[in-house]
Formats: structure tokens, C-alpha cells, sequence
């Protein structure tokens, strides 16, 4: 008895599942794989070579090229067994968005990235943009992007975007690029990012790393008219470094209303 239809790909295959097995229809065959019996299928991807990626929710991923099934697992270098998404990118290689983070497949070789990489512990869609030349990964932390230059990478330079760095966007649900490279998403609600509009800023932004006063260093974490108080006022200088000692409410207060309005 045929439970469940998991969806149609490439507007020519219909995978159904049925209990632990898999039917996949096309225009010219009907093909079934059977499966252990404790599958629970959750991704699926017919990659450009023709294999078959079954990501499933405990199981890991099984790879089938028409001859032999084959299961990659956390017992063989996976990071989790819960498989959220398949991506092919241009260059051949396979991505996994898994809970703990990402894996790359790249013919036999395997790389695991997650939020110490810069990516993210929980990693759900994954999109390549073709306008851009990016990948779009849709995250727990937000969205995150890597360009296609560096898709073979042993240390791919992921870039974020989320309230750390500047945008409020919150977990993205699935990121969708439009004709325009614009990114369409949810976050959880539906939110709209201008990425060429970002790319197209001159590198040459001016970047403050140090102001003085006086011949002397001066840098603060923040400044607010509540430092008296909640002594979060963060402002320290060459003195303060070198022999711990902080500077007086007079020179605070100073330095407050010559540089408070600065954001």
C-alpha cells in the first residue's frame, strides 16, 4: 500500500514512499528501493550524473548510482543522522544541510562545517544562485552565503548575515534567489534582502579603529548615559590597559559628550 507521496523533481520524477521502500516514477519506468526497516525518508536528489541521495530523519544519507546502495552515517564520519536537504552545486559537489551544521561530498571526500566554520549548528535549505555566483544556506542563525569561487575550499569563507552582523534576519526557513539576485525567504516571516545592492558597496569603507584624545588611545565597546550606573560604559585607554586602572567620572563624562553621538 503506497503511504505517502514525497514529491515531484525535475517536473518528470514522482518519489512515493511506502513503508520502508521508495517507488520513483519517470516517462519511461517505475522503480522501486528497498530500504531497512526503520527508514523515514526526508530529502531526495537525483544529482547530474543520475544517483539517487536519500537523506532520512535517523538513518543518515544512502547514496544509489544504479548499481550499489550505499549509507553514509555518523558511524562513517557524518556529524548527524538527520538529514534536512540535498544540494548539487556547479562544480559536481553534493551538500548536506543536517541539525549539526553542513557536510560537503565531493566524489569519495567528506567535510563537515557548522557554526565554528561560520556556517551554523542546523543547517535547512540550501539554494545555489546563480546570478550572484553564491551558495544560500538557510540557517538557525540566520542567512548564510558562500561564494562559488570557493565551493572546493578546505576552509570555505562563509559570510552571515543576521543580527550579529547588522540585519535582522532571524532563522531562515528556505532561501529563494529571484531573476534579480535578490533574496527571497522567511524569517519566520516573509522578508526580502537586496544581496546585489549589498556586493555593489566600495570595499574602501572607512573603518574607525582607534580615535585620541590628547596623544592618547581611546576605544569603547558602547557608549550610554547609563554608564553611571550600570557601569556599562566600556571606554578604556592606554592606562587602563597597561595597569588596569580605569579612567575618572570627570574624563568619562568628557568623553561621552564629545563622542556620545557617534554610532
Amino acid at each position: 500500500l503506497l503511504s505517502r507521496i514525497r514529491g515531484i523533481y525535475n517536473n518528470t520524477q514522482l518519489l512515493i514512499t511506502s513503508g520502508n521502500s521508495t517507488i520513483e516514477f519517470d516517462r519511461e519506468k517505475i522503480t522501486r528501493q528497498d530500504f531497512p526497516s526503520d527508514f523515514k525518508l526526508r530529502a531526495f536528489l537525483v544529482d547530474t550524473k543520475g544517483n539517487r541521495w536519500y537523506g532520512t530523519e535517523d538513518n543518515g544519507l544512502y547514496k544509489y548510482d544504479g548499481e550499489q546502495l550505499s549509507q553514509l552515517s555518523t558511524k562513517t564520519g557524518l556529524v548527524s543522522n538527520k538529514i534536512n536537504q540535498f544540494t548539487e552545486d556547479p562544480l559536481g559537489n553534493i551538500w548536506v544541510g543536517i541539525d549539526y551544521g553542513n557536510a560537503r561530498i565531493a566524489k569519495t571526500m567528506l567535510s563537515s562545517f557548522d557554526a565554528q566554520d561560520g556556517l551554523a549548528n542546523l543547517v535547512g535549505v540550501i539554494n545555489p544562485d546563480t546570478v550572484n555566483n553564491v551558495l544560500w544556506f538557510g540557517t538557525i542563525s540566520g542567512l548564510v552565503s558562500l561564494d562559488f569561487a570557493q565551493l572546493n575550499d578546505e576552509n570555505p569563507g562563509f559570510l552571515q548575515y543576521n543580527y550579529l552582523t547588522g540585519f535582522s534576519i532571524g532563522p531562515v526557513v528556505e532561501p529563494i534567489p529571484d531573476m534579480e539576485g535578490r533574496i527571497w525567504g522567511s524569517a519566520p516571516i516573509l522578508f526580502l534582502f537586496n544581496y546585489p545592492a549589498l556586493s555593489n558597496i566600495p570595499e574602501t569603507i572607512p573603518y574607525i579603529k582607534n580615535i585620541q584624545i590628547n596623544n592618547q588611545s581611546v576605544s569603547w565597546l558602547s557608549l550610554s548615559p547609563s554608564w553611571a550606573k550600570t557601569d556599562s560604559m566600556a571606554t578604556i585607554n592606554e592606562m587602563g590597559l597597561k595597569f588596569k586602572e580605569r579612567l575618572s567620572g570627570e574624563q568619562l563624562e568628557v568623553q561621552f559628550d564629545t563622542f556620545g553621538g557617534l554610532r
